[in-house]
């Protein structure tokens, strides 16, 4: 489903993962995939959203931060750096720092990242 032309059918696979009590390596690559490359704002929301039922596994934890620097849309990257805080994802401070140094950075999203990462460090 999260291969389907369809974003409502993307947010259906989404929404059926976050059911899954142990996720396979497949699923949780197919979310972070989603996270990286979904066109659609509302299913890469909904996959940050599932990925907090996730946050202990080691693939998640490592490629959310990751995923910071190549998201774009504010929304996703409030969502990311809450989750990452949330983590307690100390790895996630270089990715705080880096975009915390961009110019091309929403004022909203900076200062959220400052906080965020005066809660990890």
């Amino acid at each position: 489903l999260l291969d389907n032309g369809s974003a409502s059918e993307r947010l259906r696979g989404v929404s059926l993962s976050s059911r899954m009590e142990q996720p396979g390596e497949q699923l949780l690559d197919s979310l972070l995939q989603t996270l990286d490359s979904d066109p659609n704002i509302n299913v890469r929301l909904a996959v940050v959203d599932s990925l907090y039922l996730f946050h202990s596994h080691p693939t998640v934890r490592q490629r959310v931060s990751d995923s910071l620097a190549k998201q774009t849309s504010p929304l996703i990257q409030v969502a990311l750096i809450d989750l990452l805080v949330n983590m307690r994802e100390r790895r996630a401070a270089e990715a705080l720092k880096a975009l915390i140094d961009s110019d091309r950075l929403d004022p909203e999203v900076k200062q959220r990242a400052r906080q965020g990462l005066e809660k990890l460090l």
